[in-house]
Protein backbone atom coordinates (compact mmCIF):
# COMPACT_ATOMS: atom_id res chain seq x y z
CA UNK A 1 0.00 0.00 0.00
CA UNK A 2 1.39 3.30 -0.98
CA UNK A 3 0.46 6.19 1.31
CA UNK A 4 2.23 8.07 3.60
CA UNK A 5 1.76 7.59 7.54
CA UNK A 6 -0.14 11.04 7.45
CA UNK A 7 -2.57 10.22 4.73
CA UNK A 8 -3.40 7.09 6.59
CA UNK A 9 -4.02 8.09 10.19
CA UNK A 10 -5.56 11.10 8.64
CA UNK A 11 -7.92 8.75 6.86
CA UNK A 12 -8.56 6.77 9.27
CA UNK A 13 -8.94 9.75 11.79
CA UNK A 14 -11.84 11.01 9.79
CA UNK A 15 -13.29 7.84 9.71
CA UNK A 16 -13.24 6.88 13.12
CA UNK A 17 -13.73 10.56 15.03
CA UNK A 18 -15.41 12.17 12.45
CA UNK A 19 -17.97 9.08 10.81
CA UNK A 20 -16.29 10.22 7.16
CA UNK A 21 -18.09 7.25 4.53
CA UNK A 22 -16.53 8.10 1.74
CA UNK A 23 -14.20 5.41 1.66
CA UNK A 24 -15.34 1.66 0.85
CA UNK A 25 -15.68 -0.88 3.98
CA UNK A 26 -12.81 -2.47 1.39
CA UNK A 27 -10.57 -0.01 1.94
CA UNK A 28 -11.00 1.16 5.17
CA UNK A 29 -10.55 -2.54 6.09
CA UNK A 30 -7.01 -2.27 4.61
CA UNK A 31 -6.33 1.00 6.25
CA UNK A 32 -7.18 -0.29 9.67
CA UNK A 33 -4.90 -3.87 8.61
CA UNK A 34 -1.84 -1.25 7.18
CA UNK A 35 -2.13 0.67 10.30
CA UNK A 36 -1.99 -2.02 13.19
CA UNK A 37 1.30 -2.93 11.20
CA UNK A 38 3.01 0.47 11.09
CA UNK A 39 1.42 2.08 14.55
CA UNK A 40 -0.88 -0.45 16.29
CA UNK A 41 -0.73 1.33 19.88
CA UNK A 42 -2.12 4.90 17.94
CA UNK A 43 -4.83 2.54 15.63
CA UNK A 44 -5.76 0.70 19.47
CA UNK A 45 -6.42 4.66 20.88
CA UNK A 46 -8.53 5.76 18.11
CA UNK A 47 -10.99 2.64 17.86
CA UNK A 48 -10.73 3.18 22.34
CA UNK A 49 -11.98 7.34 21.70
CA UNK A 50 -14.32 5.78 18.70
CA UNK A 51 -16.10 3.49 21.14
CA UNK A 52 -16.03 6.30 24.13
CA UNK A 53 -17.94 8.78 21.04
CA UNK A 54 -20.53 6.07 20.59
CA UNK A 55 -21.57 6.00 24.21
CA UNK A 56 -20.34 9.43 25.88
CA UNK A 57 -21.77 12.94 24.04
CA UNK A 58 -18.53 15.49 23.50
CA UNK A 59 -19.06 17.31 27.01
CA UNK A 60 -18.95 13.86 28.60
CA UNK A 61 -15.85 12.98 27.37
CA UNK A 62 -14.15 16.16 28.19
CA UNK A 63 -15.22 15.49 31.71
CA UNK A 64 -13.67 12.45 31.48
CA UNK A 65 -10.45 13.26 30.15
CA UNK A 66 -10.10 15.91 33.05
CA UNK A 67 -10.52 12.51 35.69
CA UNK A 68 -7.86 11.44 37.84
CA UNK A 69 -7.14 7.61 36.35
CA UNK A 70 -6.62 4.47 38.14
CA UNK A 71 -4.40 1.58 36.51
CA UNK A 72 -6.98 -1.60 37.87
CA UNK A 73 -4.33 -4.10 39.41
CA UNK A 74 -2.69 -6.32 37.35
CA UNK A 75 -4.21 -9.98 37.65
CA UNK A 76 -2.51 -12.33 40.03
CA UNK A 77 -1.11 -15.30 39.67
CA UNK A 78 -2.67 -17.80 42.20
CA UNK A 79 -1.69 -21.00 42.62
CA UNK A 80 -2.75 -23.74 45.74
CA UNK A 81 -0.09 -26.04 45.13
CA UNK A 82 2.47 -26.38 47.70
CA UNK A 83 3.94 -28.64 50.50
CA UNK A 84 1.76 -30.32 53.15
CA UNK A 85 2.59 -29.86 56.37
CA UNK A 86 0.78 -32.25 58.56
CA UNK A 87 1.08 -31.97 62.78
CA UNK A 88 -0.66 -32.27 65.90
CA UNK A 89 -1.55 -28.90 68.27
CA UNK A 90 -2.35 -29.93 72.06
CA UNK A 91 -1.93 -27.63 74.71
CA UNK A 92 -3.05 -27.80 78.82
CA UNK A 93 -2.24 -31.70 79.54
CA UNK A 94 -1.97 -30.33 82.68
CA UNK A 95 -0.12 -33.71 83.97
CA UNK A 96 -0.70 -34.64 87.71
CA UNK A 97 -3.93 -32.81 88.25
CA UNK A 98 -6.86 -34.38 89.10
CA UNK A 99 -8.96 -33.45 86.13
CA UNK A 100 -6.21 -34.98 83.59
CA UNK A 101 -7.12 -38.81 82.83
CA UNK A 102 -4.16 -41.11 80.99
CA UNK A 103 -7.26 -41.96 78.61
CA UNK A 104 -7.03 -38.71 76.51
CA UNK A 105 -3.20 -38.89 76.43
CA UNK A 106 -3.47 -42.41 75.29
CA UNK A 107 -6.28 -41.23 72.71
CA UNK A 108 -4.00 -38.34 71.44
CA UNK A 109 -1.38 -40.41 70.92
CA UNK A 110 -3.20 -43.06 68.81
CA UNK A 111 -4.83 -40.39 66.43
CA UNK A 112 -1.32 -38.67 66.00
CA UNK A 113 0.54 -41.83 64.78
CA UNK A 114 -3.00 -42.78 62.62
CA UNK A 115 -2.84 -39.48 60.72
CA UNK A 116 0.76 -40.30 60.39
CA UNK A 117 1.62 -36.55 61.65
CA UNK A 118 5.12 -34.70 61.65
CA UNK A 119 5.18 -33.27 64.70
CA UNK A 120 3.40 -31.84 67.80
CA UNK A 121 3.41 -28.56 69.17
CA UNK A 122 2.65 -28.47 72.44
CA UNK A 123 1.53 -24.38 73.97
CA UNK A 124 2.31 -24.90 77.85
CA UNK A 125 0.57 -25.94 80.96
CA UNK A 126 2.34 -29.61 80.41
CA UNK A 127 1.94 -30.53 84.31
CA UNK A 128 -0.06 -29.18 86.68
CA UNK A 129 2.52 -27.36 88.93
CA UNK A 130 1.82 -26.83 92.89
CA UNK A 131 -1.34 -24.11 92.66
CA UNK A 132 -0.28 -22.98 96.35
CA UNK A 133 -3.31 -20.32 95.99
CA UNK A 134 -5.87 -23.07 94.99
CA UNK A 135 -5.63 -25.51 98.12
CA UNK A 136 -9.03 -27.28 96.90
CA UNK A 137 -6.75 -28.23 93.85
CA UNK A 138 -4.17 -29.15 95.30
CA UNK A 139 -6.17 -31.81 97.62
CA UNK A 140 -7.73 -33.66 94.27
CA UNK A 141 -3.98 -33.86 92.55
CA UNK A 142 -3.09 -37.32 91.80
CA UNK A 143 0.97 -36.19 91.39
CA UNK A 144 2.55 -33.87 93.80
CA UNK A 145 5.78 -32.21 93.84
CA UNK A 146 8.42 -31.72 91.39
CA UNK A 147 10.15 -34.40 91.19
CA UNK A 148 6.90 -36.55 90.47
CA UNK A 149 5.68 -34.26 88.47
CA UNK A 150 8.97 -34.31 86.56
CA UNK A 151 9.15 -38.40 86.45
CA UNK A 152 5.44 -38.36 84.98
CA UNK A 153 5.86 -35.75 82.47
CA UNK A 154 9.03 -37.84 80.70
CA UNK A 155 6.86 -41.29 81.01
CA UNK A 156 3.86 -40.13 79.70
CA UNK A 157 5.83 -37.93 76.84
CA UNK A 158 8.09 -40.97 76.29
CA UNK A 159 5.39 -43.14 74.73
CA UNK A 160 5.72 -41.72 71.72
CA UNK A 161 8.90 -41.04 69.37
CA UNK A 162 7.28 -38.14 67.16
CA UNK A 163 9.12 -34.98 67.69
CA UNK A 164 7.74 -32.63 70.07
CA UNK A 165 7.94 -28.50 70.50
CA UNK A 166 6.64 -27.39 74.37
CA UNK A 167 6.72 -23.80 75.75
CA UNK A 168 6.18 -23.38 79.26
CA UNK A 169 3.18 -21.88 80.42
CA UNK A 170 2.14 -20.42 84.13
CA UNK A 171 1.37 -23.80 85.75
CA UNK A 172 4.83 -24.74 84.24
CA UNK A 173 6.67 -22.22 86.22
CA UNK A 174 4.62 -22.31 89.43
CA UNK A 175 8.17 -24.46 90.82
CA UNK A 176 9.90 -20.41 90.99
CA UNK A 177 13.61 -22.04 91.11
CA UNK A 178 12.90 -25.03 88.84
CA UNK A 179 12.21 -24.99 84.82
CA UNK A 180 9.95 -28.37 84.80
CA UNK A 181 9.44 -28.18 80.99
CA UNK A 182 12.61 -27.78 80.06
CA UNK A 183 14.51 -30.09 82.41
CA UNK A 184 12.13 -32.91 80.72
CA UNK A 185 13.23 -31.88 77.45
CA UNK A 186 16.53 -32.64 78.60
CA UNK A 187 16.32 -36.07 79.30
CA UNK A 188 14.39 -37.18 75.88
CA UNK A 189 15.58 -36.62 72.51
CA UNK A 190 12.66 -35.87 70.62
CA UNK A 191 11.14 -33.65 72.87
CA UNK A 192 12.26 -29.56 72.31
CA UNK A 193 11.86 -26.62 74.67
CA UNK A 194 11.35 -23.38 72.51
CA UNK A 195 10.57 -21.14 75.15
CA UNK A 196 9.29 -19.68 78.42
CA UNK A 197 5.26 -18.68 77.74
CA UNK A 198 6.35 -17.58 73.98
CA UNK A 199 8.16 -19.89 71.23
CA UNK A 200 8.20 -20.52 67.86
CA UNK A 201 8.91 -23.26 65.29
CA UNK A 202 10.82 -22.71 61.98
CA UNK A 203 9.12 -25.44 59.06
CA UNK A 204 11.13 -24.52 56.11
CA UNK A 205 9.94 -26.66 52.85
CA UNK A 206 10.72 -27.34 49.33
CA UNK A 207 7.58 -24.36 48.31
CA UNK A 208 8.45 -22.21 51.23
CA UNK A 209 8.49 -21.54 55.03
CA UNK A 210 6.56 -22.00 57.73
CA UNK A 211 6.84 -19.40 61.04
CA UNK A 212 4.76 -20.91 63.69
CA UNK A 213 4.36 -18.98 67.44
CA UNK A 214 3.28 -20.59 70.33
CA UNK A 215 1.92 -18.71 72.89
CA UNK A 216 0.34 -19.41 76.59
CA UNK A 217 -0.20 -15.90 78.44
CA UNK A 218 -1.39 -15.59 81.60
CA UNK A 219 -4.20 -13.55 80.54
CA UNK A 220 -8.09 -14.58 80.31
CA UNK A 221 -10.88 -14.31 78.31
CA UNK A 222 -13.56 -13.62 81.05
CA UNK A 223 -16.07 -10.95 79.27
CA UNK A 224 -14.99 -11.54 75.71
CA UNK A 225 -15.51 -14.09 73.12
CA UNK A 226 -13.10 -16.71 72.46
CA UNK A 227 -12.03 -15.52 69.52
CA UNK A 228 -11.63 -11.99 70.77
CA UNK A 229 -8.67 -13.09 73.01
CA UNK A 230 -6.89 -14.63 70.09
CA UNK A 231 -7.35 -11.46 67.76
CA UNK A 232 -5.99 -9.36 70.53
CA UNK A 233 -3.16 -11.42 70.71
CA UNK A 234 -2.18 -10.86 66.96
CA UNK A 235 -2.82 -7.26 67.64
CA UNK A 236 -0.01 -6.73 70.09
CA UNK A 237 2.65 -8.23 68.06
CA UNK A 238 4.86 -6.10 65.79
CA UNK A 239 4.80 -6.95 62.05
CA UNK A 240 8.25 -8.08 62.23
CA UNK A 241 7.78 -11.03 64.61
CA UNK A 242 4.11 -11.85 63.41
CA UNK A 243 4.12 -15.45 62.55
CA UNK A 244 2.05 -17.23 59.73
CA UNK A 245 0.36 -19.42 62.39
CA UNK A 246 -0.40 -18.62 66.12
CA UNK A 247 -1.19 -21.89 68.36
CA UNK A 248 -2.78 -20.59 71.97
CA UNK A 249 -3.71 -22.44 75.13
CA UNK A 250 -4.42 -21.03 78.76
CA UNK A 251 -7.81 -20.21 78.44
CA UNK A 252 -8.59 -24.02 78.08
CA UNK A 253 -11.09 -22.93 74.99
CA UNK A 254 -11.13 -23.83 71.04
CA UNK A 255 -11.07 -21.88 67.84
CA UNK A 256 -9.95 -21.07 65.14
CA UNK A 257 -9.68 -17.74 63.18
CA UNK A 258 -7.72 -15.94 60.29
CA UNK A 259 -7.23 -12.32 60.56
CA UNK A 260 -6.58 -11.13 56.97
CA UNK A 261 -5.51 -7.20 57.51
CA UNK A 262 -2.24 -9.44 59.26
CA UNK A 263 -2.25 -12.55 57.06
CA UNK A 264 -2.25 -14.67 60.60
CA UNK A 265 -4.18 -17.94 60.49
CA UNK A 266 -4.56 -18.65 64.62
CA UNK A 267 -5.92 -21.79 66.47
CA UNK A 268 -6.47 -21.77 70.29
CA UNK A 269 -6.60 -25.54 71.53
CA UNK A 270 -8.90 -25.98 74.45
CA UNK A 271 -7.40 -28.59 76.89
CA UNK A 272 -6.55 -31.99 77.44
CA UNK A 273 -7.98 -32.59 80.87
CA UNK A 274 -11.35 -32.28 82.11
CA UNK A 275 -12.62 -29.15 83.75
CA UNK A 276 -11.23 -28.37 87.15
CA UNK A 277 -12.75 -27.92 90.33
CA UNK A 278 -11.33 -24.40 90.54
CA UNK A 279 -12.72 -23.28 86.75
CA UNK A 280 -15.88 -24.81 87.65
CA UNK A 281 -16.30 -22.40 90.93
CA UNK A 282 -15.13 -19.53 88.32
CA UNK A 283 -17.90 -20.92 85.98
CA UNK A 284 -15.62 -20.99 83.33
CA UNK A 285 -16.04 -23.50 80.26
CA UNK A 286 -13.41 -26.19 79.67
CA UNK A 287 -13.08 -27.71 75.70
CA UNK A 288 -11.33 -31.29 76.20
CA UNK A 289 -9.48 -32.34 73.21
CA UNK A 290 -7.06 -31.53 70.36
CA UNK A 291 -6.00 -30.31 66.57
CA UNK A 292 -4.77 -32.28 64.06
CA UNK A 293 -3.79 -29.23 61.80
CA UNK A 294 -2.77 -29.41 57.54
CA UNK A 295 -0.75 -26.64 55.81
CA UNK A 296 -0.43 -25.93 52.47
CA UNK A 297 3.00 -24.05 52.64
CA UNK A 298 3.95 -22.04 49.42
CA UNK A 299 5.63 -18.69 48.84
CA UNK A 300 3.62 -16.63 49.71
CA UNK A 301 3.06 -18.45 53.61
CA UNK A 302 0.35 -20.53 53.86
CA UNK A 303 -1.87 -21.16 50.86
CA UNK A 304 -4.56 -23.52 53.04
CA UNK A 305 -4.88 -24.41 56.22
CA UNK A 306 -7.61 -27.48 57.44
CA UNK A 307 -8.00 -27.72 61.14
CA UNK A 308 -9.64 -30.77 62.76
CA UNK A 309 -10.72 -30.49 66.39
CA UNK A 310 -11.11 -34.02 68.23
CA UNK A 311 -13.00 -33.38 71.31
CA UNK A 312 -12.36 -35.80 74.28
CA UNK A 313 -15.16 -36.54 77.53
CA UNK A 314 -16.73 -39.31 79.15
CA UNK A 315 -19.28 -39.51 76.29
CA UNK A 316 -16.73 -40.20 74.19
CA UNK A 317 -14.05 -42.56 75.74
Amino acid sequence: MKISDESLKSALERHLLEGDDTLSAESIGRYKREARKRFPEWTEAMESMQKLQERYTPEEIAMIAKQERHKPPKNADIDFNGTKVKFAFVTDTHFGAGCFDEAYWFAFLDKCKEEKVEFIAHSGDLVDGTPKHRMDTIYGMKVIGYANQLHYARELLSKTDIPIYIISGNHDRFYSDALIVEDVCETLPHCHYVGEDKGNIEIHTPSGDLNIMMWHGNDGNAGMSYSLRVQKIIESLSIYEQPDLLLTGHTHKACSIYCQNRNVYAVSGGALCGQSHWMRAKRLENHCGFYILEATVGKRGIVSLSTTWYPLNEHIL
